[in-house]
């Protein structure tokens, strides 16, 4: 648009070359012109208010990134020890499953040896 106007200017406003051409300034011309600059006007706001939302845009992505690159590194972390907890739990499950087994058969001994003691020695009357 700006090579635009200035190609009409440079058209309309020499007024050699427009005597030569037979073309002058007219008011549509002009009207012409400003109707140009006011769009051209209009498109470089409208540019730079795309290039400020584009670099927020962008800055907003980065910090969301670098939030969830944090955020996914100390959930793989928690995972991590859970999962250790988790292989800690089971090992002490099945260690006091063992031990349980290993209680009962003390405990069945004892009640076996108890009742041997207590047909060889027989009941007592006090």
């Amino acid at each position: 648009l700006k090579d635009a106007v200035a190609a009409l200017k440079k058209f309309y406003g020499n007024k050699a070359d427009a005597a030569s051409t037979g073309y002058t300034a007219s008011a549509s011309g002009t009207q012409a012109i400003n109707i140009l600059e006011i769009a051209s006007a209009n498109f470089q706001d409208l540019l730079n208010t795309q290039k400020s939302s584009e670099t927020t845009g962008q800055a907003n992505f980065k910090k969301y990134m670098d939030e969830s690159n944090i955020r996914k590194a100390v959930l793989d972390k928690d995972l991590e020890h859970k999962g250790r907890t988790g292989t800690k739990l089971k090992a002490d499950r099945l260690r006091v499953a063992e031990d349980l087994k290993s209680y009962q058969k003390e405990l069945e001994a004892v009640v076996s040896y108890e009742t041997e003691l207590d047909g060889s020695c027989g009941a007592k009357e006090v």
